[in-house]
Protein backbone atom coordinates (compact mmCIF):
# COMPACT_ATOMS: atom_id res chain seq x y z
CA UNK A 1 0.00 0.00 0.00
CA UNK A 2 1.20 3.49 -0.79
CA UNK A 3 1.06 5.89 2.14
CA UNK A 4 1.66 9.62 1.51
CA UNK A 5 2.18 10.19 5.25
CA UNK A 6 5.35 8.06 5.36
CA UNK A 7 7.63 10.83 4.18
CA UNK A 8 9.12 8.52 1.52
CA UNK A 9 8.46 9.68 -2.04
CA UNK A 10 5.45 7.97 -3.61
CA UNK A 11 7.43 6.85 -6.64
CA UNK A 12 9.92 5.10 -4.35
CA UNK A 13 7.06 3.37 -2.50
CA UNK A 14 5.60 2.22 -5.83
CA UNK A 15 9.01 1.01 -7.01
CA UNK A 16 9.36 -0.92 -3.72
CA UNK A 17 5.98 -2.62 -4.25
CA UNK A 18 6.72 -3.54 -7.86
CA UNK A 19 10.25 -4.73 -6.99
CA UNK A 20 8.78 -6.99 -4.30
CA UNK A 21 6.28 -8.36 -6.84
CA UNK A 22 9.07 -9.05 -9.33
CA UNK A 23 11.30 -10.72 -6.75
CA UNK A 24 8.34 -12.62 -5.33
CA UNK A 25 7.45 -14.08 -8.70
CA UNK A 26 4.21 -12.19 -9.29
CA UNK A 27 5.82 -10.93 -12.49
CA UNK A 28 8.28 -13.48 -13.86
CA UNK A 29 11.03 -12.97 -16.43
CA UNK A 30 9.56 -11.53 -19.62
CA UNK A 31 6.22 -10.74 -17.98
CA UNK A 32 4.53 -7.43 -18.68
CA UNK A 33 4.26 -4.96 -15.84
CA UNK A 34 0.73 -3.49 -15.68
CA UNK A 35 0.17 -0.43 -17.84
CA UNK A 36 0.58 3.12 -16.56
CA UNK A 37 -3.18 3.54 -16.56
CA UNK A 38 -3.65 0.34 -14.55
CA UNK A 39 -1.02 1.33 -11.97
CA UNK A 40 -2.49 4.83 -11.68
CA UNK A 41 -5.92 3.37 -10.98
CA UNK A 42 -4.70 0.57 -8.71
CA UNK A 43 -2.49 2.73 -6.49
CA UNK A 44 -4.18 6.14 -6.83
CA UNK A 45 -1.02 7.90 -7.95
CA UNK A 46 -0.16 10.37 -10.70
CA UNK A 47 1.27 9.40 -14.08
CA UNK A 48 4.61 10.99 -13.21
CA UNK A 49 4.80 8.84 -10.06
CA UNK A 50 4.46 5.71 -12.19
CA UNK A 51 7.03 6.95 -14.70
CA UNK A 52 9.55 7.75 -11.97
CA UNK A 53 9.01 4.33 -10.36
CA UNK A 54 9.63 2.64 -13.73
CA UNK A 55 12.79 4.70 -14.14
CA UNK A 56 14.06 3.44 -10.78
CA UNK A 57 13.37 -0.18 -11.77
CA UNK A 58 15.01 0.33 -15.18
CA UNK A 59 18.08 1.85 -13.53
CA UNK A 60 18.26 -1.21 -11.26
CA UNK A 61 18.14 -3.47 -14.32
CA UNK A 62 14.91 -5.16 -13.26
CA UNK A 63 12.73 -4.05 -16.18
CA UNK A 64 13.02 -2.95 -19.78
CA UNK A 65 10.63 -0.66 -21.61
CA UNK A 66 9.80 -1.21 -25.26
CA UNK A 67 8.35 1.88 -26.87
CA UNK A 68 4.75 1.26 -27.86
CA UNK A 69 4.71 -2.17 -26.21
CA UNK A 70 5.08 -1.64 -22.47
CA UNK A 71 7.43 -2.47 -19.66
CA UNK A 72 8.61 -6.01 -19.05
CA UNK A 73 10.60 -7.84 -16.40
CA UNK A 74 14.13 -8.29 -17.68
CA UNK A 75 14.97 -11.85 -18.58
CA UNK A 76 18.12 -13.31 -17.04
Amino acid sequence: MIDPSLGRPLYRQLADLLRADIRGGVYGPGAAIPSEANLIERYGVARNTVRLAMEVLRDEGLVVTRHGCGTFVRES
